[in-house]
């Protein structure tokens, strides 16, 4: 019996079925008390929901869930926040681990501090992961005003993703804090940006809370015709969300979600061109012209010279078809 449960793991499931067991152990070993590991199958066939139904047995504070049919990750995270019974919701993806040690001083800090969310940074660990690591037992707690500070690696990488902490669930519920389902790509960091603009209860610690598993094979690095059409909408949508923010006047700091808008202007050709269909390619670059948002003048430089090169000549109409080209040609050779 599950009485009293402060947090609850939620684990959305999708082919994960070598690494379910690692990830669930992650958390059992925690030793805290008032806990509940939900996992929601999003219906894939490589038996993780089998596999799952025989750990049950394993482990008492497990349940098994799934969904009815195959609806992607978005739409399985926010069933997992309505079917939550936890205080606190920590979202965790069923291929990555908890660090050891850590959820116990997270939620010391989260009651102390009644927080809203609470985030860690990430320790980047191979597929096959051999290292041990050594528990923490208490963490190092700072406001983070408007989730400027995002979780981080050990070189400083930062990653919008939703792993990293605790999020209070009767906040999420009562500013239908959800995840936007017509995204399959950055929709943490849309989901990040309308928490920050709900509440000033969010803190950070500069220990590690997860270990991000590198895997190659993952959701996260596959590409392909489809997925490539899916990435350009979810931009599409994300574009659509800070603009109605905008208009509507529903924002902290004017400055920061025109910061965001200017990244999106460069986004929404970035993934576009990558789509390999010529007519569909036309005919959303028109419609990006139409509307005022194309061409772009670039303001967020990469790092790498290669994609700043790619990135001006996508700013003009002559350079995006030179690089669609390229994409073309690469996806015909492969």
């Amino acid at each position: 019996m599950m009485n009293n449960i402060l947090i609850s793991f939620c684990l959305p499931i999708y082919n994960v079925v070598d690494f379910i067991d690692e990830c669930l152990q992650s958390v059992v070993n925690q030793e805290i008390m008032g806990y509940e590991i939900v996992c929601l199958d999003d219906c894939f066939t490589d038996g993780s929901y089998e596999l799952l139904k025989l750990l049950a047995d394993k482990y008492c504070n497990l349940r098994v869930l799934q969904n009815a049919h195959n609806s992607g990750v978005s739409f399985t995270r926010n069933e997992l926040i309505r079917k939550a019974k936890g205080k606190y919701v920590w979202f965790v993806d069923s291929d990555d681990m908890l660090y050891p040690g850590v959820v116990k001083p997270v939620l010391k800090a989260a009651e102390e501090k009644q927080v809203d969310v609470l985030l860690g940074n990430y320790l980047r660990i191979p597929e096959i992961c051999k290292e041990q690591f050594n528990p923490i037992s208490s963490i190092t707690i700072s406001e983070n005003h408007q989730l400027r500070i995002l979780p981080a690696d050990k070189v400083g990488t930062v990653m919008s993703a939703i792993w990293a902490g605790v999020f209070r669930k009767e906040f999420l519920i009562e500013n239908k804090l959800f995840f936007n389902e017509k995204m399959i790509v950055q929709e943490d960091t849309l989901f990040y940006y309308e928490c920050s603009l709900r509440t000033n209860k969010i803190y950070n610690f500069i220990e590690p809370s997860y270990l991000y598993r590198q895997r190659y094979t993952s959701v996260m690095h596959t590409r392909d015709a489809r997925r490539a059409l899916c990435y350009y909408h979810s931009m599409v949508e994300m574009y659509r969300v800070y603009k109605q923010h905008y208009d509507s006047g529903d924002y902290i700091d004017k400055i920061v979600l025109e910061d965001k808008l200017s990244h999106m202007l460069q986004n929404l050709p970035m993934t576009l061109v990558a789509i390999s269909d010529f007519v569909m390619v036309k005919r959303e670059l028109k419609q990006l012209k139409q509307k005022g948002l194309y061409p772009f003048k670039p303001t967020h430089l990469p790092s790498s010279n290669i994609r700043r090169i790619i990135l001006y000549l996508l700013s003009n109409e002559v350079g995006f078809w030179m690089v669609h080209m390229m994409y073309r040609l690469r996806s015909l050779s492969e």
